[in-house]
């Protein structure tokens, strides 16, 4: 039999969504619109329900032209013209949160006199920035989504303040006590993780009979404790109830269980976080002249030669960029290395 959907995939769900406690406005979720007033009028009216609607405040768009944001450095300020800071939809982006970090990083380098720079390691504006300069927007405007982030499982928001923290001290941005509060609670998390890889838990009857009443499964051999929260349906309470560990804040109880659940995984994005550091690490002359490399395709000299990376990682991440043409540009600088050594 097959079924009619053509009811079904031709809806389009609109939520009507109070604005507030203290006020009557509905916000038209999901009919975003920049039609003439009076179409729009027509539109909600012809809505079951909204038959009587009073249309508050009409939709409508804003169109805006932008800078090559390939023209800025990591610090945002234009290349060419010293002391010019751009940042916001002005580089080409859309969205409140890319505005404000994009503020906020231009802001700090002006205020310091120097590049303030996250790297795409460390957060989420260091991948947004680096985007910007050395890619561009590509055609529309940018957004921020995890899914551009290459190392977004060490990007976590549980750590974001662990990642974060110390940049804004050193900035003077984090007083004495918000500081006191950060080190006692990191301290006391990599104390506990410490102690539950460490102590080891022997497979006596009672110890299986508790794991496996909680539904943990069995043990047939020693372990360390970490490993038993390591399991699926393991929680901290377990911990306490079984091994005798102390009780946690929950946040802290959180990323402790988080450390370990995800070591493996962890472990492994840490490393390709640190290797794609030594990469950014590898800087490259400025004055190169790409062309001349005729071991490179003729694609790839002359997008290098129109985006100038400043190091390896950024040439890595250019479109149309390959690998191999990043292995041949290391051979290449290794070798001329050993010539000037020679």
């Amino acid at each position: 039999t097959q079924l009619d959907l053509s009811h079904v995939l031709g809806l389009h769900l609109l939520f009507l969504e109070p604005e507030g406690l203290s006020t009557d406005r509905v916000y038209v979720n999901g009919l975003s619109t920049s039609l003439p007033s009076d179409v729009q009028d027509d539109m909600i009216h012809s809505i079951e329900g909204l038959e009587d609607a009073v249309i508050v405040q009409y939709g409508y768009a804003v169109e805006y032209d932008f800078a090559d944001p390939r023209d800025l450095g990591h610090d945002l300020q234009h290349q060419s013209l010293k002391g010019l800071y751009l940042a916001g939809q002005v580089n080409g982006t859309s969205g409140y949160e890319e505005a404000a970090v994009q503020g906020f990083v231009a802001g700090v380098s002006a205020a310091l006199g120097e590049p303030f720079k996250l790297s795409r390691q460390e957060a989420y504006i260091g991948v947004l920035i680096d985007d910007l300069v050395t890619r561009g927007v590509g055609g529309e405007p940018y957004r921020m989504f995890t899914s551009r982030a290459e190392h977004r499982l060490v990007l976590r928001e549980d750590n974001a303040d662990r990642r974060l923290m110390p940049r804004g001290r050193d900035l003077g941005l984090i007083d004495d006590a918000t500081w006191a509060r950060f080190t006692a609670r990191r301290d006391r998390i990599e104390e506990v993780l410490v102690r539950i890889r460490e102590m080891r838990v022997v497979p006596s009857p009672e110890v299986v009979e508790k794991l496996e009443e909680a539904g943990l499964g069995g043990l047939k051999k020693p372990v360390t404790a970490s490993e038993i929260l390591r399991r699926p349906d393991a929680r901290w309470s377990h911990m306490v109830q079984f091994f005798g560990f102390e009780e946690l804040a929950a946040e802290v109880a959180e990323r402790v269980e988080i450390e370990v659940k995800y070591e493996g995984y962890i472990v492994r994005a840490q490393r390709r976080s640190e290797a794609a550091a030594r990469m950014e690490s590898l800087q490259l002359d400025p004055a190169l002249d790409w062309s001349s490399l005729g071991f490179l395709s003729t694609e790839v000299r002359e997008r290098l030669e129109r985006a100038r990376p400043t190091t390896l990682g950024q040439m890595g991440r250019l479109p149309g960029v390959t690998p191999a043409a990043v292995n041949a540009v290391v051979a290449w600088i290794g070798s001329q290395r050993r010539q000037r050594r020679a």
